[in-house]
């Protein structure tokens, strides 16, 4: 029997290490995105996104992280579509009873 290996989390995120050996400005924001907390970590990014005093790559790698944790829109669109079906076959259920 094969052993199945568990992915851990936040492993292919990008590496928090900087190329000049300072702290990352967004290791928290990420830490957030790897806890799997989006709401905050898309706020956290937001703020770093807009901050003039982070380097260009840095505001980039935030905005990258922004767009990761956008919604699908085909995914909200099954779930209105599913919702719909589901609608209309309760009123026809509804209207075929005695």
């Amino acid at each position: 029997m094969a052993k199945s290996k568990k992915k851990k989390k936040g492993k292919d995120l990008p590496q928090q290490k900087r190329t000049d050996g300072g702290p990352d400005p967004l290791s928290r924001a990420i830490d957030l995105f790897a806890g799997g907390d989006y709401p905050a970590a898309r706020a956290a990014l937001g703020e770093k996104q807009a901050d003039t005093s982070l380097s260009e790559a840095d505001r980039k790698r935030a905005g990258d992280f922004i767009a990761a944790t956008k919604p699908e829109k085909g995914a909200l669109w099954t779930v209105l579509a599913c919702v719909g079906f589901f609608v209309i076959a309760v009123v026809v259920g509804i209207a075929r009873q005695p």
